[in-house]
């Protein structure tokens, strides 16, 4: 079908006030943006339309309702204000209405929706169900907590991220227009069939970064879940999160200051927090990979959010099965990336019976980067049995530092963690990454200088399987772990 209008923008007028100092409206610079920026992707003239709503008021005209059936996709501008507005949610429901009687609201998975969150809202009552599911866009980002909309007049920061933002909302447009050009009832690519990422929803200061990740996935074929928003009741909301994790192959948490939304229930806790626990389950269920972030300096004013916070830093059980990325944005695309790479592996299945050989003779001494000359002692000892030895990564980019230090942990003969200059939370960290991978090397944790009471504690809790390093090598415990792993240590060389 060809339409006579490629996209139409409905947008309430308040939006396209001008702020001091500025010589368009909000609205009027979205439109010429996007135009420019759609042309350029697609090669081709894009028909834009949009109601000047010169009178200002929300009196619904005859002419826009005859030339909705007309329009390919629809972009709505949401705000506070739109919510309120009996002319925009006419015109959305006018739309849906007309594209229900045509190719449908959605075109090869795409829907032909999509929303443009100047401010956010907390609901989308009086819009039509369909919108629950449409792609948004975040045009604004955070500002000591508060959220500012992406307009020049904020300072020139805001003119590359309103711009940055354009791009990414006319990749998405410039793809789904090609789909709505396509013939009718064509097959949708293989990408789409790829499996779907729980990319688990988040508070409002962080929604701009998930919906770059999100863009990405999407653009690379996997589905993404949760699609419309979740329950606000706190049990129907674990019924529907359970089932959903349980149909994803990967879980993606985005933690930022806020608490985010709170599930009428009686554990009063956090739609992030919950999330994060019945992903937990996931991983202790079958192997399901998880990458959690929460970038270095979140902080929250919630006590219960800090909490929350503080515990996927510190607990085993909140972190369960996660790759903790506390990095810039890159780092967690990064990170996304090599879990779904690893994912779609095709020997993953099968990776767990080869991943030891059988005559390997070499250990990995797992340490923090501080503490590398503090383990030259124990390495040279190990090296002296007949072992060659060998230490983490840390230089490089953090996918390729990942995934190196992923590649010793699997396949060494036996792996020793230098407790040193590390804390409890990087020592945390490191177990449940064994965790993550099902490492099955034999494993001893040597505890070494400097002391501390936790690391006292912690030997005379666990004789057996601790290494006590605190005050020199322990000889004759190292003897009895190198002879449990089946090989004849020798002295002065390898065996």
């Amino acid at each position: 079908m060809n339409f006579a209008k490629d996209i139409f923008i409905s947008y309430t007028h308040i939006d396209n006030q001008l702020l001091a100092g500025q010589d368009r409206g909000w609205v009027t610079r979205l439109h010429e943006t996007l135009s420019v920026q759609l042309e350029m992707r697609l090669g081709e003239k894009v028909e834009i339309w949009r109601d000047d709503k010169l009178a200002g008021n929300d009196a619904f005209a005859d002419e826009i309702v005859a030339q909705l059936p007309q329009v390919g996709l629809l972009v709505s501008v949401l705000s506070p204000r739109y919510l309120k507005s009996e002319w925009c949610k006419k015109e959305a429901a006018e739309f849906c209405r007309s594209a229900a009687e045509t190719l449908g609201v959605e075109v090869r998975r795409k829907s032909r929706i999509i929303k443009v969150l100047k401010l956010p809202v907390e609901s989308l009552d009086g819009l039509p169900d369909v919108f629950r599911k449409a792609l948004g866009f975040p045009f604004y980002k955070s500002k000591n907590e508060v959220p500012i909309e992406l307009d020049p007049a904020y300072g020139p920061e805001m003119v590359g991220d309103f711009n940055v933002s354009v791009a990414m909302l006319a990749h998405q447009l410039a793809n789904t227009l090609t789909a709505l050009r396509q013939t009718e009832g064509s097959a949708p690519s293989a990408a789409e069939s790829r499996g779907s990422v729980y990319l688990a929803e988040t508070s409002w200061d962080r929604e701009p970064e998930r919906k770059q990740l999100e863009i990405e996935l999407r653009g690379h074929g996997y589905g993404i879940l949760p699609d419309a928003p979740l329950p606000s009741r706190e049990q129907e909301c674990r019924t529907e999160m359970t089932k959903q994790l349980a149909s994803c192959r990967l879980a993606v948490h985005l933690v930022g200051n806020q608490p985010g939304m709170i599930p009428a229930g009686p554990s009063r806790k956090s739609l992030i927090a919950l999330q994060n626990e019945l992903a937990v389950l996931q991983c202790k269920s079958r192997s399901f990979p998880r990458v959690i972030w929460v970038p270095d300096g979140t902080q929250s004013k919630d006590p219960d959010h800090q909490q929350f916070i503080d515990s996927l830093h510190r607990t085993e059980e909140a972190q369960f099965g996660a790759d903790l990325i506390t990095g810039d944005l890159q780092s967690l695309k990064s990170a996304t990336r090599s879990a779904l790479r690893e994912l779609e592996r095709p020997e993953r299945a099968t990776r767990q019976d080869k991943m030891q050989p059988a005559d390997e003779s070499w250990i990995y001494v797992i340490c923090d980067k501080r503490d590398i000359n503090a383990t030259v002692p124990l390495r040279k000892y190990l090296e002296q049995r007949g072992f060659e030895t060998k230490r983490p990564l840390f230089e490089g980019d953090a996918a390729t530092v990942r995934k190196a230090n992923e590649s010793l942990l699997n396949e060494c003969r036996a792996a020793i963690v230098f407790y040193g200059n590390g804390d409890e939370c990087w020592l945390n960290a490191i177990d449940n990454e064994m965790r993550r991978l099902r490492s099955r090397a034999p494993v001893r944790i040597y505890v070494a200088a400097p002391a501390s009471d936790s690391k006292t504690e912690m030997i005379e809790l666990d004789k057996n399987t601790l290494l006590d390093g605190l005050f020199g090598l322990p000889e004759e415990a190292l003897e009895q772990f190198l002879a449990s792993l089946g090989r004849k240590a020798t002295t002065g060389g390898a065996a």
